[in-house]
């Protein structure tokens, strides 16, 4: 299958045209995600139309233009199989010029529809949402299901011959990503050790009545406050215990922060940010949030030759991020206690300024 990398443009509601990249073998759907990308690139994703609002028009004159749909009367019927319409069905070439309209109602002649593009970016989702229609016909894309599940052949060669597909991918997709990893684990057990009285504390809280309190800082570092008390919290804990193991103290803290609340925002963006993830987005994101949750770990695993992919991909890295982790907690456990009187009127500040969080009147023992 040959596929092509078309240089296209959009008209966007300014009347500009924005230059996009398509594939030609891109489903309409597909295209009109890419096309409101980069119209509302700076746009959050709630205030952007949906594609099932509007239908894609390819301009071919001041006064003629058509509407591509993923299924329209020219869709391609083998059997019960049916084709999702591309870019290249409608012989789009490279230059061609696209605006996106408002769908008033009235379609086309024949059946039309758009299938959803997250539905249509992950093999795995799209063959198990896609393959069975409500009036028997099967639906593809690139490839049919059952080139790739036939019963008749081993799981050995099934297994083999996706590998062999998607591992360069994955390699390559590492190669783009890995320094956006790299930077994004490193600014999360980054510390600044530098001694600091005590006595700075006092800085960090505005005078004025109702003002917003910053985010504060453990002295000298980039540690916030409350994750130096919550892990100081965790090593007097264990000491009360009489926990020697340093492996159980890790594990607390692990669960306490790096899994319970950096994994959570690291697998859902959307979390945070109003943001679209998509099935592929999300796929690795689960790979990069595998990897965070291995460099964590304070035992070490032995993988082999039947171990997954995902992790074989990342093994050399977690190797690395798992020295950093465990010279974040020591070098957290350095910096200077906070005092209990302080934290408390930090946590009082902010029950002030957000209402969900109760008010500090018990000691933050008790709180955590």
């Amino acid at each position: 299958m040959d596929v092509e990398v078309l240089s296209v443009t959009v008209e966007a509601d300014d009347g500009l045209r924005v230059p996009v990249k398509v594939l030609s073998c891109d489903t309409i759907s597909q295209v009109k995600e890419k096309l409101l990308d980069a119209i509302y690139k700076a746009t959050p994703v709630s205030h952007r139309p949906s594609l099932t609002t509007i239908d894609l028009e390819q301009i071919t004159s001041p006064r003629d233009y058509s509407i591509l749909r993923d299924e329209d009367t020219t869709t391609v019927m083998d059997g019960v199989w049916k084709k999702l319409n591309t870019l290249q069905h409608y012989g789009v070439e490279d230059g061609a010029a696209f605006r996106l309209m408002k769908r008033n109602g009235r379609a086309p002649p024949g059946r039309t529809y758009d299938y959803p593009a997250s539905l249509i970016s992950s093999h795995a989702v799209r063959n198990r949402a896609l393959s069975e229609a409500e009036d028997g016909t099967r639906v593809w894309h690139l490839f049919k299901q059952h080139d790739t599940e036939d019963p008749k052949r081993s799981p050995f060669m099934n297994k083999k011959m996706i590998t062999e597909v998607y591992l360069p991918r994955m390699l390559s997709t590492k190669n783009i990503l890995q320094k956006f990893v790299s930077d994004l684990f490193s600014s999360l057990f980054s510390v600044q050790v530098s001694p600091t009285s005590p006595v700075a504390y006092a800085n960090f809280f505005p005078t004025s009545p109702g003002t917003q309190p910053p985010i504060s800082y453990a002295p000298g570092s980039a540690v916030p406050m409350a994750v130096k008390y919550l892990l100081d919290f965790l090593d007097d804990s264990a000491e009360a215990a009489q926990i020697s193991e340093k492996d159980v103290v890790h594990t607390w803290k692990n669960n306490a922060l790096a899994l319970r609340f950096w994994v959570n925002v690291m697998k859902n963006p959307e979390f945070v940010f109003d943001v679209n993830k998509s099935h592929t987005v999300d796929a690795c994101l689960s790979v990069i949030a595998g990897a965070f949750i291995d460099g964590c770990s304070y035992a070490d695993v032995k993988l082999t030759i039947d171990s997954p992919t995902s992790k074989l991909l990342y093994n050399k890295e977690v190797q690395e991020y798992k020295v950093k982790v465990r010279q974040y907690y020591q070098n957290v456990a350095r910096l200077p206690r906070i005092p209990e009187d302080v934290m408390q009127s930090y946590l009082k500040q902010l029950s002030e300024v957000i209402p969900c969080v109760h008010q500090c009147e018990i000691s933050c023992p008790k709180l955590l």
